[in-house]
């Protein structure tokens, strides 16, 4: 059983490390398409990220806040750095899903954000 749960542990390990491949690699890439393991694997890969960073931000800061200081800028740094993809990806996956590219501003009305992971959830559309 142990053999199983660590066969496992790789390929979803794998999966993610090639989502955010992807995820960078297709930075400016709005007209295609990405599945949904695509797309939540590398939401999970930048959380991760950034918790770790946010980690190291505190530990920093019990130490030396100058050395916290410089990670929080790293910190931003990235931040900004992840928009472009982050859009990017959001607008494949709502392309994925059926729907048009202008459907990311849905997240600007309120409760919208909602109905727009909804969307980000549902199967791809099969290739026609």
């Amino acid at each position: 059983m142990y053999y199983y749960y660590s066969q496992v542990k790789k390929i979803l390990l794998i999966l993610m490390i090639d989502a955010y491949k992807l995820f960078w690699t297709k930075a400016f890439d709005f007209k295609g398409v990405s599945t949904r393991s695509e797309f939540w694997y590398s939401v999970l890969a930048s959380t991760v990220i950034y918790l770790l960073l946010y980690i190291f931000i505190m530990i920093g800061y019990n130490i030396n806040q100058s050395l916290a200081g410089f990670i929080y800028l790293v910190w931003i740094l990235f931040q900004l750095g992840t928009i472009i993809p982050s859009i990017s990806v959001s607008v494949r996956r709502t392309n994925d899903a059926g729907k048009a590219w202008s459907w990311i501003f849905i997240n600007l009305v309120p409760f919208g954000g909602f109905y727009y992971i909804y969307l980000l959830c549902q199967p791809s559309l099969p290739i026609s």
